[in-house]
Protein backbone atom coordinates (compact mmCIF):
# COMPACT_ATOMS: atom_id res chain seq x y z
CA UNK A 1 0.00 0.00 0.00
CA UNK A 2 2.71 2.26 0.89
CA UNK A 3 4.32 2.31 -2.96
CA UNK A 4 0.90 3.82 -4.27
CA UNK A 5 0.93 6.51 -2.14
CA UNK A 6 4.62 7.43 -3.41
CA UNK A 7 4.10 9.63 -6.04
CA UNK A 8 7.00 11.31 -8.52
CA UNK A 9 6.45 14.72 -8.64
CA UNK A 10 8.78 17.68 -9.35
CA UNK A 11 6.81 20.51 -9.21
CA UNK A 12 6.52 22.79 -6.42
CA UNK A 13 2.70 23.16 -4.86
CA UNK A 14 1.32 26.34 -4.65
CA UNK A 15 -2.22 27.39 -2.25
CA UNK A 16 -3.98 30.04 -3.14
CA UNK A 17 -4.07 32.53 0.42
CA UNK A 18 -7.78 33.73 0.31
CA UNK A 19 -8.59 29.87 1.37
CA UNK A 20 -10.19 30.71 4.34
CA UNK A 21 -12.65 33.59 2.88
CA UNK A 22 -13.73 31.41 0.17
CA UNK A 23 -14.41 28.01 2.63
CA UNK A 24 -16.77 30.11 4.66
CA UNK A 25 -18.44 31.59 1.54
CA UNK A 26 -18.90 28.15 -0.31
CA UNK A 27 -20.11 26.57 3.28
CA UNK A 28 -22.93 29.42 3.15
CA UNK A 29 -23.64 28.65 -0.18
CA UNK A 30 -23.48 24.92 -0.30
CA UNK A 31 -25.98 25.32 2.44
CA UNK A 32 -27.98 27.35 0.76
CA UNK A 33 -28.65 25.10 -2.05
CA UNK A 34 -28.68 21.98 0.08
CA UNK A 35 -26.45 19.75 -1.72
CA UNK A 36 -25.89 17.03 0.42
CA UNK A 37 -29.74 16.66 0.54
CA UNK A 38 -30.55 16.97 3.83
CA UNK A 39 -26.94 16.04 5.79
CA UNK A 40 -25.03 18.70 7.01
CA UNK A 41 -21.69 16.87 6.96
CA UNK A 42 -22.11 16.20 3.66
CA UNK A 43 -23.23 19.24 2.66
CA UNK A 44 -19.70 20.91 4.15
CA UNK A 45 -17.80 17.69 2.88
CA UNK A 46 -18.54 18.85 -0.78
CA UNK A 47 -18.04 22.99 0.17
CA UNK A 48 -14.84 22.18 1.51
CA UNK A 49 -14.15 20.00 -1.34
CA UNK A 50 -14.67 21.98 -4.15
CA UNK A 51 -12.67 24.59 -1.87
CA UNK A 52 -9.75 22.45 -2.02
CA UNK A 53 -9.47 21.48 -5.59
CA UNK A 54 -9.51 25.73 -6.45
CA UNK A 55 -7.14 26.51 -3.64
CA UNK A 56 -4.44 23.57 -4.64
CA UNK A 57 -5.17 23.16 -8.19
CA UNK A 58 -5.86 26.59 -9.57
CA UNK A 59 -3.52 28.92 -6.54
CA UNK A 60 -3.58 32.29 -8.99
CA UNK A 61 -6.96 32.40 -8.94
CA UNK A 62 -8.42 35.54 -6.77
CA UNK A 63 -11.51 37.19 -5.86
CA UNK A 64 -14.62 36.74 -7.22
CA UNK A 65 -13.92 34.26 -10.04
CA UNK A 66 -12.22 32.15 -7.03
CA UNK A 67 -15.40 32.44 -4.92
CA UNK A 68 -17.63 31.26 -8.04
CA UNK A 69 -14.84 28.52 -8.99
CA UNK A 70 -15.44 26.84 -5.58
CA UNK A 71 -18.78 26.81 -5.84
CA UNK A 72 -18.74 25.31 -8.95
CA UNK A 73 -16.96 23.21 -7.81
CA UNK A 74 -18.86 21.85 -5.13
CA UNK A 75 -21.82 21.16 -7.12
CA UNK A 76 -19.27 19.35 -9.95
CA UNK A 77 -18.61 17.09 -6.70
CA UNK A 78 -22.08 16.31 -6.17
CA UNK A 79 -22.39 15.45 -9.64
CA UNK A 80 -19.40 12.77 -8.94
CA UNK A 81 -21.04 11.32 -6.15
CA UNK A 82 -24.21 10.80 -7.81
CA UNK A 83 -22.41 8.54 -10.67
CA UNK A 84 -21.35 6.86 -7.60
CA UNK A 85 -24.08 5.82 -6.46
CA UNK A 86 -27.05 3.04 -6.59
CA UNK A 87 -28.99 4.76 -9.56
CA UNK A 88 -30.91 3.26 -12.28
CA UNK A 89 -29.25 3.98 -16.16
CA UNK A 90 -31.71 5.52 -17.21
CA UNK A 91 -31.71 8.00 -14.08
CA UNK A 92 -28.81 8.77 -14.26
CA UNK A 93 -28.37 9.74 -17.73
CA UNK A 94 -31.75 11.62 -18.09
CA UNK A 95 -29.91 13.63 -15.13
CA UNK A 96 -26.75 13.97 -16.49
CA UNK A 97 -28.17 15.29 -19.92
CA UNK A 98 -30.15 18.17 -17.82
CA UNK A 99 -26.74 19.18 -16.10
CA UNK A 100 -25.11 19.33 -19.20
CA UNK A 101 -27.48 21.55 -20.73
CA UNK A 102 -26.97 23.66 -17.38
CA UNK A 103 -23.41 24.13 -18.04
CA UNK A 104 -24.31 25.26 -21.92
CA UNK A 105 -27.09 27.58 -21.14
CA UNK A 106 -27.74 28.37 -17.30
CA UNK A 107 -30.77 29.20 -17.15
CA UNK A 108 -32.33 26.29 -18.70
CA UNK A 109 -34.43 24.94 -15.84
CA UNK A 110 -34.20 27.46 -13.00
CA UNK A 111 -38.08 27.85 -12.79
CA UNK A 112 -37.89 23.79 -12.22
CA UNK A 113 -37.97 24.27 -8.67
CA UNK A 114 -35.06 21.67 -8.36
CA UNK A 115 -32.58 23.13 -5.91
CA UNK A 116 -29.62 21.50 -6.95
CA UNK A 117 -30.14 22.55 -10.63
CA UNK A 118 -31.13 26.06 -9.32
CA UNK A 119 -27.38 25.96 -7.78
CA UNK A 120 -25.74 25.06 -11.09
CA UNK A 121 -27.68 27.91 -13.08
CA UNK A 122 -26.68 30.53 -10.58
CA UNK A 123 -23.27 29.50 -10.51
CA UNK A 124 -22.74 28.67 -14.09
CA UNK A 125 -24.25 32.36 -14.79
CA UNK A 126 -21.74 34.04 -12.29
CA UNK A 127 -19.01 32.50 -13.59
CA UNK A 128 -20.14 33.19 -17.02
CA UNK A 129 -20.23 37.60 -16.24
CA UNK A 130 -17.00 37.03 -14.89
CA UNK A 131 -14.98 35.92 -17.70
CA UNK A 132 -14.33 36.47 -21.70
CA UNK A 133 -16.23 34.76 -24.04
CA UNK A 134 -13.41 32.53 -25.47
CA UNK A 135 -12.57 31.79 -21.25
CA UNK A 136 -16.63 30.95 -21.09
CA UNK A 137 -16.59 28.86 -23.88
CA UNK A 138 -13.34 26.78 -22.86
CA UNK A 139 -14.75 26.20 -19.77
CA UNK A 140 -18.13 24.86 -20.45
CA UNK A 141 -16.69 22.58 -23.53
CA UNK A 142 -14.57 21.15 -20.88
CA UNK A 143 -17.36 20.51 -18.20
CA UNK A 144 -20.01 19.38 -20.96
CA UNK A 145 -17.50 16.83 -22.09
CA UNK A 146 -16.96 15.46 -18.39
CA UNK A 147 -20.37 15.31 -17.70
CA UNK A 148 -21.31 13.79 -21.29
CA UNK A 149 -18.46 10.95 -20.50
CA UNK A 150 -19.79 10.04 -17.18
CA UNK A 151 -22.65 8.71 -19.17
CA UNK A 152 -20.31 6.35 -21.07
CA UNK A 153 -18.83 5.27 -17.03
CA UNK A 154 -22.89 4.12 -16.19
CA UNK A 155 -23.47 2.23 -18.78
CA UNK A 156 -20.52 -0.21 -18.35
CA UNK A 157 -21.09 -0.24 -14.72
CA UNK A 158 -24.30 -1.62 -15.83
CA UNK A 159 -23.16 -4.14 -18.29
CA UNK A 160 -20.64 -5.33 -15.65
CA UNK A 161 -18.08 -5.57 -18.09
CA UNK A 162 -14.37 -6.03 -17.30
CA UNK A 163 -12.69 -3.34 -18.81
CA UNK A 164 -8.88 -3.15 -20.10
CA UNK A 165 -6.13 -1.36 -20.30
CA UNK A 166 -7.20 0.67 -23.37
CA UNK A 167 -10.88 1.12 -22.55
CA UNK A 168 -10.26 2.01 -19.60
CA UNK A 169 -7.78 5.05 -20.28
CA UNK A 170 -10.11 6.09 -23.02
CA UNK A 171 -12.95 5.97 -20.29
CA UNK A 172 -10.80 7.61 -17.79
CA UNK A 173 -9.46 9.99 -19.26
CA UNK A 174 -12.59 11.54 -19.83
CA UNK A 175 -14.22 10.87 -16.37
CA UNK A 176 -11.77 11.89 -14.47
CA UNK A 177 -11.57 15.47 -15.77
CA UNK A 178 -8.84 15.35 -17.82
CA UNK A 179 -10.60 18.11 -20.80
CA UNK A 180 -12.71 19.81 -17.59
CA UNK A 181 -9.74 20.36 -15.24
CA UNK A 182 -7.78 21.84 -18.03
CA UNK A 183 -10.50 24.18 -19.39
CA UNK A 184 -9.73 26.30 -16.47
CA UNK A 185 -6.63 27.47 -17.33
CA UNK A 186 -7.82 30.35 -19.07
CA UNK A 187 -9.56 32.07 -16.58
CA UNK A 188 -7.59 30.86 -13.74
CA UNK A 189 -4.54 32.27 -15.41
CA UNK A 190 -6.37 35.61 -17.30
CA UNK A 191 -5.27 34.41 -20.69
CA UNK A 192 -6.70 33.56 -23.90
CA UNK A 193 -4.33 31.49 -25.49
CA UNK A 194 -4.84 31.82 -29.41
CA UNK A 195 -6.84 29.01 -30.91
CA UNK A 196 -3.39 28.31 -33.67
CA UNK A 197 -1.61 27.37 -29.95
CA UNK A 198 -4.38 26.20 -28.08
CA UNK A 199 -5.33 23.28 -31.16
CA UNK A 200 -0.99 22.46 -31.79
CA UNK A 201 -0.98 18.62 -32.01
CA UNK A 202 2.59 19.02 -29.69
CA UNK A 203 0.57 21.29 -26.93
CA UNK A 204 -2.69 19.09 -26.92
CA UNK A 205 -0.20 15.57 -26.53
CA UNK A 206 1.17 17.63 -23.26
CA UNK A 207 -1.55 18.92 -21.56
CA UNK A 208 -3.36 15.31 -21.93
CA UNK A 209 -0.46 13.62 -20.80
CA UNK A 210 0.07 15.77 -17.59
CA UNK A 211 -3.17 16.08 -16.85
CA UNK A 212 -4.16 12.00 -17.41
CA UNK A 213 -1.14 11.82 -14.91
CA UNK A 214 -2.76 13.76 -12.19
CA UNK A 215 -5.82 11.36 -13.16
CA UNK A 216 -3.89 8.31 -12.86
CA UNK A 217 -2.61 9.52 -9.20
CA UNK A 218 -6.50 10.23 -8.53
CA UNK A 219 -7.07 6.37 -8.93
CA UNK A 220 -3.99 5.72 -6.58
CA UNK A 221 -4.79 8.02 -3.53
CA UNK A 222 -8.84 7.19 -3.93
CA UNK A 223 -7.93 3.13 -3.59
CA UNK A 224 -8.57 3.10 -0.08
CA UNK A 225 -11.90 5.08 0.24
CA UNK A 226 -13.35 3.41 -3.27
CA UNK A 227 -12.32 -0.31 -2.30
CA UNK A 228 -15.09 -0.81 -0.03
CA UNK A 229 -17.85 0.88 -1.67
CA UNK A 230 -21.09 -0.79 -2.85
CA UNK A 231 -20.87 -0.27 -6.33
CA UNK A 232 -18.13 -1.75 -7.52
CA UNK A 233 -15.35 0.66 -9.38
CA UNK A 234 -12.77 0.24 -12.43
CA UNK A 235 -9.56 1.30 -11.92
CA UNK A 236 -5.67 0.86 -13.59
CA UNK A 237 -5.21 -1.65 -11.12
CA UNK A 238 -8.40 -3.35 -12.43
CA UNK A 239 -8.02 -2.84 -16.07
CA UNK A 240 -4.21 -4.19 -15.92
CA UNK A 241 -5.56 -7.26 -13.89
CA UNK A 242 -8.15 -8.13 -16.48
CA UNK A 243 -5.60 -7.87 -19.43
CA UNK A 244 -2.46 -9.52 -17.93
CA UNK A 245 -4.18 -12.30 -14.99
CA UNK A 246 -0.61 -13.79 -15.00
CA UNK A 247 0.78 -10.62 -13.02
CA UNK A 248 1.21 -10.42 -9.28
CA UNK A 249 -0.78 -8.05 -7.18
CA UNK A 250 3.00 -6.61 -6.83
CA UNK A 251 3.19 -6.65 -10.51
CA UNK A 252 0.20 -4.65 -11.15
CA UNK A 253 0.79 -1.86 -9.17
CA UNK A 254 4.41 -1.77 -10.55
CA UNK A 255 2.37 -1.85 -13.81
CA UNK A 256 0.42 1.23 -12.94
CA UNK A 257 3.08 3.30 -11.06
CA UNK A 258 4.94 3.07 -14.37
CA UNK A 259 2.22 3.56 -16.35
CA UNK A 260 1.70 6.93 -14.50
CA UNK A 261 5.59 8.02 -14.10
CA UNK A 262 5.36 7.77 -18.08
CA UNK A 263 2.46 9.63 -19.16
CA UNK A 264 4.32 12.62 -16.91
CA UNK A 265 7.37 11.87 -18.01
CA UNK A 266 6.40 12.59 -21.52
CA UNK A 267 4.32 15.41 -20.63
CA UNK A 268 7.79 16.87 -19.36
CA UNK A 269 9.47 16.10 -22.64
CA UNK A 270 6.87 17.18 -24.26
CA UNK A 271 6.52 20.70 -21.98
CA UNK A 272 10.22 21.50 -22.38
CA UNK A 273 9.86 21.20 -26.29
CA UNK A 274 7.00 23.22 -26.73
CA UNK A 275 8.70 26.17 -24.07
CA UNK A 276 11.19 27.44 -26.36
CA UNK A 277 9.00 29.25 -28.82
CA UNK A 278 5.80 29.06 -26.97
CA UNK A 279 5.70 33.08 -25.46
CA UNK A 280 4.09 34.31 -22.93
CA UNK A 281 0.83 33.30 -23.35
CA UNK A 282 1.26 29.64 -23.68
CA UNK A 283 4.17 29.51 -20.93
CA UNK A 284 1.64 30.67 -18.60
CA UNK A 285 -1.04 28.00 -19.95
CA UNK A 286 1.55 25.00 -19.47
CA UNK A 287 3.17 26.27 -16.14
CA UNK A 288 -0.98 26.26 -14.97
CA UNK A 289 -0.69 22.00 -15.82
CA UNK A 290 2.94 22.45 -13.59
CA UNK A 291 0.46 24.09 -10.78
CA UNK A 292 -2.24 21.40 -11.45
CA UNK A 293 -0.20 17.99 -11.27
CA UNK A 294 1.42 19.53 -7.81
CA UNK A 295 -1.70 20.83 -6.55
CA UNK A 296 -3.45 17.42 -7.10
CA UNK A 297 -1.45 16.12 -4.84
CA UNK A 298 -1.63 18.30 -2.14
CA UNK A 299 -5.71 17.99 -2.83
CA UNK A 300 -5.48 14.07 -1.98
CA UNK A 301 -3.76 15.35 1.49
CA UNK A 302 -5.79 18.31 2.63
CA UNK A 303 -9.40 17.58 1.00
CA UNK A 304 -12.06 15.96 3.48
CA UNK A 305 -13.18 14.01 0.73
CA UNK A 306 -9.83 11.87 1.01
CA UNK A 307 -9.30 12.12 5.13
CA UNK A 308 -8.65 8.78 5.12
CA UNK A 309 -5.80 8.40 7.98
CA UNK A 310 -4.17 5.93 5.98
CA UNK A 311 -3.83 8.64 2.65
CA UNK A 312 -3.35 11.20 4.67
CA UNK A 313 -0.54 10.18 6.63
CA UNK A 314 1.22 8.27 3.42
CA UNK A 315 1.25 10.34 0.71
CA UNK A 316 4.91 11.04 0.00
CA UNK A 317 7.09 12.45 -3.19
CA UNK A 318 9.58 12.68 -5.00
CA UNK A 319 11.60 14.89 -6.64
CA UNK A 320 13.98 12.34 -8.53
CA UNK A 321 12.88 10.49 -11.83
CA UNK A 322 11.65 7.08 -11.86
CA UNK A 323 14.36 4.20 -12.14
CA UNK A 324 12.32 1.12 -12.34
CA UNK A 325 9.75 -0.20 -14.88
CA UNK A 326 10.55 0.79 -18.17
CA UNK A 327 8.29 -1.46 -19.80
CA UNK A 328 5.58 0.70 -21.42
CA UNK A 329 2.18 -0.65 -21.81
CA UNK A 330 0.80 -0.60 -25.65
CA UNK A 331 -2.31 1.44 -25.53
CA UNK A 332 -3.80 2.72 -28.61
CA UNK A 333 -5.91 5.71 -27.54
CA UNK A 334 -2.86 7.39 -26.41
CA UNK A 335 -0.28 6.22 -28.58
CA UNK A 336 -0.33 9.22 -30.27
CA UNK A 337 1.76 11.45 -27.14
CA UNK A 338 4.52 9.61 -28.37
CA UNK A 339 4.39 10.34 -32.38
CA UNK A 340 4.65 13.76 -31.27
Amino acid sequence: MARILQFYCPFTAETNPEGARILRATVDWASRYDLGSGNPAKTEMLAQTGVAYTVCANPHVRGELAQALSDYNAWAWTINDFVGAAVSTAEAVYRLGRWERIVRSPQSWHRDGNLFESAGGEVLERIRGLVTPVQWQRFAAGQSQWIQAMAWEVAIRELARPLGVNEYVAMRISCVGVYAATSYFDMTEGIELNETQWSDPLVRAAVEAGAFAGGLDNDRYSYLREKDLAIAKNNIFTAIRTDYPHLTEFEVVDQAIGLRDQCLTQYLHLRDKALPTAGDTLERYLRAVDLMIGGNLNFAVTGIRYQIPDVASGVTLTRQPPTGNSFRLHIPTIEWWWAQ
